[in-house]
C-alpha cells in the first residue's frame, strides 16, 4: 500500500508528539512493510520508552518502521525532536535494532529522509537502568540495512549511551549496512 503525507499545493502531513511507552518490543508505529512506500510524512515529538524484561525474539526499537523488505520506499519523511530510550534485558541471543526511521531495512530505498534527536544534554538512545544487551545494531536513521538504497537522508544530535554484549553495528546514519548510501 501506499501512504502519502502529500496535500494541497505540495504541503506536507504532520503528526506530533507521539509517546509510546510500554512492553512490547515490536512496539512501533509501522511493525512491517512489505513493498510499500510511505511518502511526504512529517513526525514531530517521537518519545519511545520500552519496558521489558528477558526479551525472548528479536526487538524492533524505533520511531516509525520496525521491518521493511524488498520493494518498500520511503521518501521524504522526517522525524524531529526524537528520544528513543529502554529499561530492557535480554539474556539470549537475539538482536535489539535501534534507530528513529527503520530498525531492519532489507532491499529497500529510503530517500531524502532525516532523523534529528532531542539535544537536552543526555542521551537520546539509551538504557535508562544502564543494563548490557546481549546484541545490538544501532543507527541513527537505520539499524540495520542490507542491500538497500540510502540517498540524501541525515541524521543528527545523536548521543548513545548502551552497553552491548556484541555489537553487529553502530553508525550516525546506519549501524550495519550493505547495499549504496550517497549524499548523506
Amino acid at each position: 500500500g501506499i501512504l502519502d503525507g502529500e496535500y494541497a499545493n505540495g504541503k506536507i502531513a504532520t503528526i506530533k508528539n507521539i509517546g509510546k511507552i510500554g512492553v512490547e518490543v515490536k512496539n512501533t508505529l509501522f511493525y512491517k512493510l512489505n513493498n510499500a512506500q510511505v511518502l511526504n510524512l512529517s513526525i514531530d515529538g517521537f518519545v519511545q520508552n520500552i519496558d521489558k524484561k528477558n526479551v525472548t525474539e528479536n526487538a524492533y526499537i524505533t520511531g516509525l518502521i520496525g521491518r521493511t523488505t524488498k520493494g518498500t520506499v520511503i521518501n521524504n519523511v522526517h522525524i524531529n525532536n526524537a528520544k528513543i530510550t529502554t529499561k530492557t534485558t535480554n539474556n539470549n541471543s537475539d538482536t535489539f535494532y535501534i534507530s528513529g526511521l527503520v530498525a531492519n531495512a532489507e532491499g529497500t530505498t529510503i530517500e531524502n529522509c532525516s532523523v534529528s534527536y532531542i539535544n537536552d544534554g543526555t542521551a537520546n538512545i539509551s538504557d535508562i537502568n544502564g543494563n548490557k544487551l546481549s546484541s545490538a545494531t544501532i543507527g541513527g536513521l537505520v539499524g540495520n540495512a542490507q542491500e538497500t538504497k540510502i540517498l540524501n537522508c541525515f541524521a543528527r544530535d545523536i548521543f548513545v549511551n548502551i552497553k552491548i554484549g556484541t555489537s553487529n553495528g553502530i553508525g550516525g546514519i546506519v549501524g550495519r549496512f550493505t547495499g549504496e548510501i550517497i549524499g548523506c
